[in-house]
């Protein structure tokens, strides 16, 4: 249930963010999800693309000189509503899971948003998670989103 998503280390400067998103966008990748945090001299975009685009956008962002990496994390349906983000965080509280960042995307083509969690890449905890009613899109689901 882990989906992938790339990290750029981007310079905080005018212009790098549109320059990173000219370079996907001419290679024909859509940018499906997108968080940025940012510090006096450089900043963190992390990204979700179609799953059939991971590995061309890493390689297009590489041959451009910056610092990208792949890491994985868990995208779940949320229902789009008042408290719908807060009883999905309870679960995760409730078993002591911890979560590193997140972000959320929604979609025209679902009543559900999506919540992105970085967490520990523990199988054992999808499963922890799943039995208390946690709703994992698959990555053939987030392509369709």
């Amino acid at each position: 249930m882990f989906i992938k998503q790339i990290s750029i280390f981007l310079e905080n400067k005018k212009g790098a963010l549109s320059r990173m998103a000219n370079l996907l966008g001419e290679e024909g990748i859509n940018l499906l999800a997108m968080s940025i945090a940012d510090t006096d001299e450089f900043g963190i975009v992390r990204i979700i693309v179609p799953s059939e685009s991971v590995f061309r956008a890493l390689i297009v962002l590489r041959e451009e000189g910056m610092t990208a990496k792949i890491s994985n994390v868990v995208c779940v349906r949320i229902p789009h509503e008042p408290l719908g983000l807060a009883k999905a965080l309870d679960k995760f509280a409730e078993l002591g899971i911890s979560i590193d960042y997140s972000y959320s995307f929604c979609s025209s083509k679902s009543p559900d948003a999506v919540a992105i969690f970085r967490i520990q890449e523990d199988e054992k905890i999808l499963d922890k998670l799943k039995a208390v009613g946690v709703d994992f899109l698959t990555t053939e689901e987030v392509d369709k989103f």
